[in-house]
């Protein structure tokens, strides 16, 4: 990030990767609909329920999250 800023790319990583409230509760939304049908794969139910959990309790206590996907 530093190199890039330095040679004059300002690359806003941080700032796309801030979720308010309000987008987690849309995110949570659109995650349920496209839950993983049966017969999918025991790593991609796993993954669905960890991520799902997550953004569940978000929603509850409303709460925003940072969000990064490397």
């Amino acid at each position: 990030m530093d190199r890039c800023a330095q040679k004059g790319v300002n690359l806003d990583y941080f700032d796309d990767s801030l979720l308010r409230a309000e987008q987690v509760v849309t995110m949570l939304e659109v995650f349920t609909v496209n839950a993983p049908e049966a017969g999918a794969q025991h790593a991609q139910i796993a993954a669905f329920k960890s991520t799902h959990a997550i953004l569940t309790q978000a929603k509850a206590q409303g709460m925003g999250l940072a969000a990064f996907c490397d």
